[in-house]
């Protein structure tokens, strides 16, 4: 057991160490991601910051960032491209946290303008637009991922509610929230899957297989699926996302 799981490691390892050759091959091309965000709450003096994980998963590492001068607006540009990354803000005079960022994620699939919408207090649900957000066999993967953290967040809502007022039929629907989100997103990842299986090419596809559970074998069969480059691309962050995004109550 302890083999298979040293295994896995390695060809996480190998995921993980080669991204960072394949995402800064597109460094010395002029052309650029761009991020373009709407947000409201975002306010004069606030930064907002564009980061990918070291080769290792240990840290975040800003590629760009940006102090508001207009608020609700900002933009965010990087040479990376096949790589998942995170958009985080920040209040004046907060430092950047290099080991720990819970904040949305954005995957940069070759070059694209990106644009992220929402407010500050649901920082978490940005909604994303352009790039492989666009493509039309994953739009209804997003659209399930949308709804689940719509449900996801009105069930942490009602449970904090029941926590404080201590009604259990709030409790109840809470949880039923939670757990009708959960499902959106196993159909969720049934969509991407079929992404997987049609698209071998894109980077977006080892994306895909940072929830994958299976064992050792049938992991690394995904892997010799996935073509050659872009099948280097490390599947996510696992140090910082180790699990689907499940919600249990507790």
């Amino acid at each position: 057991m302890a083999r298979a799981s040293t295994r896995r490691e390695n060809l996480l390892r190998t995921l993980m160490l080669s991204v960072w050759a394949v995402a800064f091959s597109g460094c010395n091309s002029p052309a650029l991601n761009l991020l373009h965000g709407w947000v409201d709450g975002l306010e004069t003096g606030d930064r907002v910051f564009l980061a990918v994980a070291d080769p290792t998963g240990s840290f975040w590492v800003p590629v760009d960032s940006t102090t508001i001068t207009e608020p609700g607006k900002f933009e965010l540009k990087t040479a990376l491209i096949d790589v998942n990354a995170v958009v985080t803000f920040l209040k004046p005079g907060q430092p950047f946290d290099p080991h720990h960022q819970s904040a949305p994620s954005v995957f940069l699939e070759g070059y694209a303008d990106l644009r992220l919408t929402g407010t500050t207090g649901d920082w978490w649900y940005l909604r994303k637009t352009g790039g492989i957000y666009d493509h039309s066999d994953l739009q209804e993967a997003f659209r399930l991922l949308y709804q689940a953290q719509d449900m996801q967040r009105q069930g942490l809502d009602g449970l904090e509610k029941s926590r404080t007022s201590g009604d259990p039929e709030l409790r109840k629907q809470a949880i039923a929230l939670l757990n009708e989100s959960n499902e959106l997103i196993d159909r969720n990842y049934e969509v991407e899957a079929d992404f997987f299986d049609k698209y071998p090419d894109a980077a977006y596809s080892a994306h895909v297989m940072r929830y994958r559970d299976d064992d050792l074998e049938a992991y690394r069969q995904m892997f010799d699926r996935l073509t050659p480059g872009y099948g280097k691309v490390r599947p996510d962050n696992r140090s910082n996302s180790t699990s689907r995004p499940y919600c249990e109550a507790r």
